[in-house]
């Protein structure tokens, strides 16, 4: 499947045919699980100006997941490790976090597979969650690119038309003092404890501001709390987004926040929201409790991320296997959702690793393939904190990664069979996204690790699971679409799925 110069890429036969995943309609079921919904309006009685107050508790199953009968004898699973790649660190003796740490599950995968690198940003672009996030489960960003709002919407269940645009709003805290050292910097993408309660008090009186000061734009926005903090914004009126260019904050940290504002055509409108937030957000009794406590205000409120409706390649019916995930995070949830897989609702998703590697193992009893999204490596790196980053990621190693092995070991089957048949075992990827530079606090888009071990997976260089040792190898993954095909399919002659195209019965050769 790799070409002489160690790339896998183009060879790779891929159907682009986008399927529309399920539609959907107020705020339903989602992957298995659904938020209370307590419609707080805000202002008069237009429920278009509703803040859907989602509760300060972890997402709860209202239903618990349904059975399922696996398409295949071949057990996947998938770890997505966010942000886990790093440079070197002085105090580490100039070794990375994922380097240092103490991950022999992970060492093993590498030791006993293919262990190479993924291009998971595409080239040229930014190297954000969602596109990075898209390459890995097998969909070309440059073909489809929802946008992250659109992929937080559909994990939310918010109706949207097609022509409606998300966007989201993350409250954060930038610098609007003189100083030299700090003026115009984006301080912090996440207040240090920002409770949902003060979330919902900052969002309800920021609504109200632009209900009083622009009526005529506030009127077609509905505004919907995310589960922890900030909105996500549906704007119904008509209005285009689709030049606009805007950023995560948290790829802008310790930078100018001013000359990553919303530009371009429609961002006029994000600017006159985010000036007023700021006004209100400036001087409110939250911000002055906080500041009171010794932590930072969420001063500002940064607007980004827009997109809407979502039609990606059906995970199913591309590959003719059923996929779940477990995550905290409503973005990925989004996208699995998009392409036809369910969400495992896991207590305390957010925390509790132990019970996402226990659920997650026993959802392969139902599922094709089960995807664990972890982003604590990230969200350490971008608070600067390599120590919690080494530490999320021996805990991913100890309670995800283990007893995902181990479980898949359980079922048998593959090329150890004394009748070995390409059409059972099982085949483990643990893939990291992008880099999340600990001492920078930013992401960066070079070549990620990922490692690959199971039936017909064969060894090439025994090396562990860390940066220097994957560049080492000759495997590069390019585009990182490509990944997906090749972890499912490489080396199972006669397994590769039936396609279909769209309007036709017949099988696609």
């Amino acid at each position: 499947m790799a070409s002489d110069d160690g790339v896998v890429g183009h060879e790779l036969e891929r159907d682009h045919h986008q399927q529309r995943s399920g539609a959907v309609g107020g705020v339903e079921v989602v992957l298995g699980v659904a938020p209370d919904v307590l419609g707080a309006l805000v202002g008069d009685d237009d429920d278009r100006h509703a803040v859907v107050d989602e509760g300060d508790g972890p997402v709860r199953p209202l239903l618990p997941a349904p059975p399922r009968v696996s398409l295949s004898a071949v057990k996947y699973a998938i770890v997505i490790l966010e942000g886990a790649a790093d440079a070197p660190i002085e105090v580490l003796e100039g070794r990375t976090p994922l380097e240092a740490a103490h991950t022999p599950s992970l060492d093993l995968v590498a030791t006993e597979g293919r262990l190479g690198r993924v291009a998971a940003t595409p080239a040229g672009e930014l190297p954000t969650f969602d596109l990075c996030a898209l390459s890995l489960l097998g969909v070309d960003s440059a073909v489809v690119r929802p946008g992250a709002a659109a992929l937080e919407r559909l994990a939310l269940g918010v109706d949207a038309a097609p022509e409606d645009w998300s966007l989201l709003l993350d409250f954060v805290c930038v610098s609007h003092e003189d100083d030299r050292s700090t003026s115009g910097l984006m301080l912090d993408h996440a207040p240090e404890g920002l409770s949902h309660a003060e979330s919902a008090a900052l969002l309800a009186d920021i609504s109200r501001a632009w209900r009083e000061r622009l009526p005529d734009i506030a009127r077609d926005i509905l505004v919907t709390a995310r589960p922890g903090v900030g909105a996500l914004l549906t704007d119904r009126s008509g209005r285009t987004y689709e030049a606009m260019r805007t950023i995560p904050p948290g790829a802008i940290v310790r930078r100018n926040w001013r000359s990553h504002a919303p530009a371009g055509p429609g961002a006029d409108i994000p600017n006159q929201l985010a000036d007023i937030a700021t006004d209100v957000l400036l001087d409110h009794e939250v911000n002055t409790a906080r500041t009171e406590q010794g932590l930072r205000p969420a001063n500002m409120a940064w607007i980004w991320g827009q997109g809407r409706d979502i039609m990606l390649p059906n995970f199913e019916e591309q590959t003719g296997l059923r996929g779940a995930a477990v995550t905290a995070s409503d973005m990925f949830a989004g996208l699995a959702r998009a392409i036809g897989w369910d969400r495992i609702p896991v207590p305390d998703v957010s925390a509790d690793f132990g019970a996402m590697g226990r659920y997650a193992a026993g959802a392969l009893d139902r599922y094709d393939v089960v995807c664990v999204h972890i982003g604590a490596p990230a969200e350490a790196a971008i608070r600067g904190e390599w120590k919690a980053k080494l530490d999320a990621l021996e805990r991913i190693d100890a309670d995800i990664v283990g007893p995902l092995l181990a479980r898949l070991r359980a079922f048998g089957g593959g090329e150890k069979d004394p009748a070995p048949t390409p059409e059972k075992g099982w085949r483990f990827l643990a893939a990291v996204d992008r880099y999340a530079l600990s001492d920078e606090r930013a992401h960066a888009p070079d070549p990620t690790p990922f490692a690959m071990a199971g039936d017909w997976v064969r060894s090439v260089l025994e090396l562990p699971f860390h940066e220097q040792a994957a560049e080492e190898s000759d495997l590069l993954v390019d585009p990182g679409a490509d990944l997906m095909e090749y972890f499912l399919f490489g080396g199972l002659k006669g397994a590769r799925p039936v396609r279909r195209r769209a309007g036709k019965d017949s099988p696609d050769a």
